[in-house]
């Protein structure tokens, strides 16, 4: 019987249990949601939103090809960093903080 820690696929090599690969998976995402975070922060630093306020969820996960739970936290990362960087509020797009 095969072991749950490690499997051997038909040619020998090993590969990880399905355990392993939902754990690099989630990985995968949080290294996409920090790159996304210092993107964005670069961009809000660098005056790129002008109006004061990214564009809304949507619109950034079409902007960068993300998906909704990287963007959310990637945003999530950048209001962590306090409220001088990101504020939310409850209408769409996320303010930027006073720099």
């Amino acid at each position: 019987m095969p072991s749950t820690q490690r499997l051997r696929n038909q040619h020998g090599a090993d590969r990880t249990s399905p355990t392993a690969a939902a754990a690099r998976r989630r990985r995968l995402s949080a290294d996409q949601a920090r790159q996304l975070a210092d993107l964005l922060r670069h961009q809000m630093l660098g005056g790129a939103f002008p109006d004061g306020a990214l564009p809304h969820e949507s619109a950034l996960c079409a902007d960068y090809q993300a998906s909704r739970n990287t963007v959310r936290q990637a945003l999530d990362l950048l209001r962590a960093e306090g409220p001088s960087l990101l504020t939310r509020r409850k209408v769409p797009g996320s303010p930027l903080g006073q720099m």
